[in-house]
């Protein structure tokens, strides 16, 4: 059997006319949601160019969230920058204590195997 004949079985047992019927009514019912997605968003569209239409003041609005959008994410970098050059320190921090513990490790191991020798 090739792959096209193996595809279109799907139940044996089942009569070709209730696979068909099957089929055509998934079909249809998916045609029906994609017509209704559609026209809902026409209907959406129309009423964003109305209401772009129907006043002026809509522009400004959109004028003042950009700028509140703008001023929010210069407030959230600058915070962000902080944070970073805290963590930044942080690690500097916690890196140059390991560094001491480590040197101190390593002239006890040295000094150790000088006594030892």
């Amino acid at each position: 059997m090739s792959t096209l004949t193996i595809f279109f079985i799907v139940n044996p047992a089942r009569p070709r006319r209730v696979t068909l019927v099957s089929i055509f009514s998934k079909n249809l019912l998916l045609l029906i949601v994609i017509m209704r997605l559609v026209q809902m968003n026409r209907k959406l569209a129309l009423k964003s160019m109305d209401s772009l239409r129907g006043s002026l003041v809509v522009i400004p609005d959109f004028e003042r969230r950009i700028a509140e959008v703008e001023s929010f994410v210069k407030i959230t970098t600058n915070m962000m920058q902080v944070l970073a050059e805290f963590v930044n320190k942080k690690i500097e921090s916690e890196v140059g204590g390991l560094r001491i513990e480590l040197s101190d490790k390593i002239e006890e191991k040295e000094n150790a195997g000088e006594v030892n020798h």
